[in-house]
Formats: structure tokens, C-alpha cells, sequence
């Protein structure tokens, strides 16, 4: 299952629910974009974020192949270089 934001115009975030993995540019993660997920604050990098034609074309290859599509590259959360002070719930 995916997970689709659109945190600013043009740009979109998109997040793979079961093993949480998001596009990832290999960029610093310290730029984030403010948002909600289910309702409670989530902070963005920009890092992660992906144009609209980029967009369309995950969507389009999950929807017919069942997998990431290979045109972007994809970062497990939890292996981001999240910035200290992000705020982890728990």
C-alpha cells in the first residue's frame, strides 16, 4: 500500500506503508516540509519528495507491477540522515 501527500505544489511525497520506504534524492534531510499524517503533525524532508511527473510514474508502475518503480530511488525511513533534534514519537 502506498501513502500519497502533496505537501507542496508540485512536489509529492509518497510513502510505501509496509516497510516504510520513501524516495529518497540522497540529499540532506535538515530542509522539512510541514504536514499531517493520520491527523498529527509530520515533518517532511524535501529530501523525499518527488515531482509530479515522477509521481505519476510511481503510481502508474505500482498499480500495474505491484512494486516501486525503479526511476527514483527509494530509502528505508529509518536509514535517513534525519536531522537530532526531529521529533520521534515514543
Amino acid at each position: 500500500m502506498l501513502s500519497i501527500k502533496q505537501p507542496i505544489p508540485g512536489r509529492f511525497f509518497i510513502l510505501r506503508l509496509n516497510d516504510w520506504t520513501v524516495p529518497y534524492d540522497g540529499g540532506s534531510c535538515d530542509d522539512l516540509l510541514e504536514d499531517e499524517y493520520g491527523g498529527n503533525r509530520f515533518l517532511i524532508p524535501v529530501a523525499c519528495t518527488i515531482s509530479t511527473d515522477d509521481a505519476v510514474r510511481v503510481l502508474s508502475h505500482f498499480v500495474s507491477c505491484r512494486e516501486l518503480w525503479p526511476g527514483v530511488p527509494w530509502q528505508s525511513w529509518s536509514d535517513l540522515p534525519l536531522p537530532t533534534d526531529y521529533p520521534h514519537e515514543g
